[in-house]
C-alpha cells in the first residue's frame, strides 16, 4: 500500500512540473510589445525598405544613363569610382584657376571596374564633394561622338556632345606617363594638368597605354 502511495505520489509530481514547464515555454512566445506598437513597427520598417529599395534603382537608373557603350578611339576610360579622401592633409587649398583663384580641394578615388587609383584636383566652390560619395569619370580626347576633333576653344553651339550627361568638365593636357613595379606587379601612371589643376591616375597598364604623352583630353564627371 505504501509502494502505491509513493507511485501515486511521483506521477502527480511529474505531471506538475511538466505542466508548469509548458506554461513557462508557451509564455516565453507571447509577445511582449503590444499590438498597436509592433504594426506601427512593422510599417516603419517596411517603409525604410521600399526606401532603401528606391534609392538603389535609382542610383543605378542614372549610372546606366551615364556608362554608355562609347567607341574606343572615342573614349579611352571610363569607370565609377568612390571617393576615399579629401585632402588628406586636413585643409583646402587656393589655386590660380583660368586666370582666378578658386577653392581647390583634392580626393583620393578608387575605381570599382579597372583597378585605377586617382589623385584629382577639384574646384570645389562651384562642384562640392564628400567622402564616400561615388562617381563616374570619363577621359576622352574628345566630346563628339562621332569622334572628331575638338578645338581648343569649343564653342556651345547646341550640339549634342558626350558632355550633355556630365556635371563638371576640365580640359587639359597630359604631361607625364611612368611605368613602375615589373612583371605581374607593374603599375603605371598618367598625370594631366588642367590649368594647373592636376590628376594623377595610377593603376591597370593597359588603361594607361590609351594614353600618350602631351595629348589632350577632357574630364567629365557625374555624381551618382
Amino acid at each position: 500500500m505504501a509502494r502505491v502511495l509513493c507511485e501515486l505520489q511521483f506521477e502527480l509530481q511529474h505531471c506538475s512540473f511538466s505542466s508548469s514547464v509548458a506554461e513557462v515555454k508557451q509564455e516565453d512566445y507571447i509577445p511582449k510589445t503590444p499590438a498597436g506598437k509592433d504594426l506601427k513597427r512593422r510599417r516603419k520598417l517596411s517603409k525604410v525598405s521600399t526606401s532603401l529599395t528606391n534609392k538603389f534603382a535609382e542610383t543605378r537608373k542614372r549610372q546606366a544613363l551615364v556608362l554608355q557603350t562609347w567607341p574606343k578611339f572615342v573614349v579611352k576610360m571610363q569607370d565609377t569610382f568612390k571617393i576615399t579622401k579629401i585632402n588628406a592633409d586636413g585643409k583646402k587649398f587656393d589655386k590660380e584657376y583660368l586666370d582666378f583663384v578658386c577653392v581647390v580641394s583634392r580626393i583620393e578615388a578608387d575605381s570599382e571596374s579597372l583597378e585605377m587609383y586617382m589623385l584629382l584636383d577639384i574646384n570645389t566652390e562651384i562642384y562640392p564633394v564628400k567622402e564616400n560619395e561615388k562617381f563616374v569619370v570619363l577621359l576622352t580626347p574628345t566630346i563628339n561622338k562621332d569622334g572628331s576633333t575638338v578645338s581648343e576653344y569649343y564653342s556651345q553651339s547646341g550640339r549634342e556632345t558626350i558632355a550633355d550627361k556630365f556635371e563638371y568638365i576640365m580640359y587639359g593636357k597630359i604631361y607625364r606617363i611612368l611605368e613602375e613595379g615589373s612583371g605581374a606587379n607593374i603599375k603605371a601612371e598618367i598625370y594631366v594638368s588642367f590649368s594647373g589643376l592636376l590628376m594623377m591616375l595610377k593603376g591597370n597598364p593597359s588603361i594607361v597605354s590609351d594614353f600618350q604623352l602631351d595629348q589632350k583630353v577632357f574630364l567629365c564627371m557625374r555624381k551618382l
